[in-house]
């Protein structure tokens, strides 16, 4: 039924619960429900009307594992009475659902030994309490339940629709040959919008197989605004399994670019750049590349022994070092030139 009531709980500090109630015009004065609901950090109350009836609940615990209820006739509340008891422990979240078809609600419930129970008013009493979950979470409200649409004529039901951004892998690392990469980068479609979150997702687990230290190379020209998973939770990742991010941002104007992305690239050791133009973006994949095929050494040490007659007052020696002459790589070949060094016995240098 239609009216202007309006219910409000409110619960404070000290574990108390107070009822306040709106005719259309103005609000009653507030009174005491409950001085022991067992905690003042979850919310031990709730509120629902009945959709068809007209007649309002309020449900709340009081530091046993019975929660209290009582029934708003649309002037006045009703005298306490008793929901069904509940497996564990006293609630710390109440929560309460209508039936939109019915007179019908769902009495939800989190304890504080981690149980969820579940009950249902049917417009007069409560059904037995089900636990449905043994070892949830009493922190957080981290449930929910609602009533199916069943006997719902298809010509009153609202049909909705969405789509889902997701990214798919065109070249697997099994797929090691240039010609394979090339034809994959070739016939990339842009589709939609842009779910950075995905691609990097999927990379983390292609990479995950990947013995020792990897690279991505993450490039978009927007914002992040699709998807299902945490961009830095994956950037985190990436970075515990030794995977560096060179994050590539690609527009005319970089603020169309998401600002997480030099976060990402920060957060796991890479470099980030922005590219107004292919010419630059071509200059800066040149550079991740050489940077990702740039080794080398430091401190090489260079031991010259000379024999002990020869050193006088006039002596004096010079090194050279001839390129190529010692280790060098050259394609996929390491070669190695062993140095030559005086005979055994003989105190003349070759």
């Amino acid at each position: 039924t239609d009216s202007n009531d309006i219910l409000m709980l409110s619960q404070n500090s000290g574990n108390d619960v107070y009822f306040n109630s709106w005719d259309g015009s103005s609000w009653t004065s507030g009174s005491s429900l409950e001085s022991n609901t067992g905690t003042s950090t979850r919310r031990t109350m709730d509120v629902a009307f009945e959709q068809s009836g007209g007649t309002g609940l309020v449900v709340w615990g009081d530091g046993s594992s019975v929660p209290k209820y009582k029934i708003w006739d649309g002037s006045s509340l009703g005298s306490e009475l008793s929901a069904s008891s509940i497996s564990g422990g006293y609630p710390r979240w109440v929560q309460l659902t209508p039936d939109v078809l019915s007179d019908d609600i769902f009495l939800m419930t989190s304890d504080y030994q981690s149980g969820l129970n579940v009950q249902k008013w049917d417009g007069s009493s409560w059904g037995n309490a089900l636990e449905v979950e043994s070892a949830s979470d009493d922190k957080y409200e981290c449930f929910d339940i609602t009533f199916s649409s069943q006997g719902v004529s298809s010509s009153s039901a609202t049909s909705v629709s969405w789509t889902e951004w997701t990214a798919d892998v065109t070249s697997t690392l099994e797929n090691d040959s240039i010609t394979h990469l090339e034809n994959s980068l070739d016939t990339i479609t842009a589709d939609g919008l842009t779910a950075i979150d995905e691609g990097l997702f999927l990379a983390n687990n292609e990479l995950s197989s990947v013995a020792g230290n990897s690279t991505i190379v993450l490039m978009t020209d927007g914002l992040d605004n699709a998807g299902y998973h945490s961009i830095l939770q994956e950037a985190q990742k990436a970075a515990a399994n030794g995977t560096v991010i060179y994050a590539v941002g690609f527009g005319n104007n970089e603020s169309e670019v998401d600002p997480v992305m030099a976060e990402i690239a920060s957060l796991t050791g890479g470099e980030y750049y922005f590219a107004p133009n292919s010419s630059v973006l071509e200059n800066i994949f040149v550079g991740i590349a050489s940077q990702l095929t740039n080794f080398s050494a430091q401190g090489p040490v260079l031991n010259i022994n000379v024999p002990y007659e020869y050193r006088t007052p006039d002596f004096y020696g010079n090194v050279m070092y001839v390129s190529g002459s010692s280790n060098y790589t050259t394609g996929n070949k390491t070669l190695f030139t062993l140095p030559s060094y005086p005979g055994t016995g003989s105190s003349e240098p070759t």
